[in-house]
């Protein structure tokens, strides 16, 4: 088992470099990432990922509720934002209105942020809804679904990719190589 923070990964898990053909963009190996982990340990893994996302991104005092598991009364993560309060629900289910209401449904109403971290992408309507259900309980809400996740993973949180994706920037760079070189872009735009 490999030691990754405070959790113990069996060598099975998606701690792998993977083939340029897999490694195209990090949307595949996050989706490889959360099905390994739905198996095995439910969002155990995407809690971890989610913790090093929020600490990554400035936030503080990032505490995971139940990592191994367990009753955490909606808390998956707790945090603060400045001197904000917030809380994040974690979810590696392919339907998250469930989580997200039944999280939401066991928070008092209060002032702070909610952080929704899934690994599916989350529809323009059904995020304005989920705001406006957060808003009603006194929470702002920042949805980190798979395309955010994507976009940060493969931009300015590259070791956060490295640690749970197996995708050093190495094999990104000579992607985005092959790429240029295959497809040209107008203008001598590079």
């Amino acid at each position: 088992e490999k030691a990754i923070g405070s959790l113990n990964m069996p060598d099975f898990m998606p701690f792998r470099e993977f083939p340029p053909t897999e490694a195209r963009n990090t949307g595949r190996p996050i989706l490889v990432f959360a099905s390994a982990w739905r198996h095995r340990h439910r969002s155990a893994g995407g809690m971890s990922l989610a913790a090093d996302v929020l600490n990554a991104l400035g936030y503080t005092k990032v505490e995971p509720m139940a990592p191994g598991g367990g009753p955490d009364a909606g808390r998956d993560i707790l945090f603060c934002e400045g001197d904000t309060a917030g809380i994040a629900f974690v979810t590696l289910d392919k339907d998250i209105r469930d989580k997200f209401r039944s999280d939401l449904d066991k928070q008092e109403d209060a002032e702070g942020v909610i952080a929704l971290f899934c690994n599916t992408d989350v529809s323009l309507p059904r995020k304005l809804k989920f705001a406006k259900d957060a808003v009603a309980k006194g929470y702002r809400l920042e949805v980190f679904d798979l395309e955010r996740l994507r976009s940060l993973l493969d931009t300015s949180l590259k070791d956060v990719r490295r640690r749970y994706l197996g995708i050093a920037d190495e094999i990104a760079a000579r992607l985005r190589s092959d790429v240029s070189r295959l497809l040209p872009f107008p203008g001598g735009c590079r």
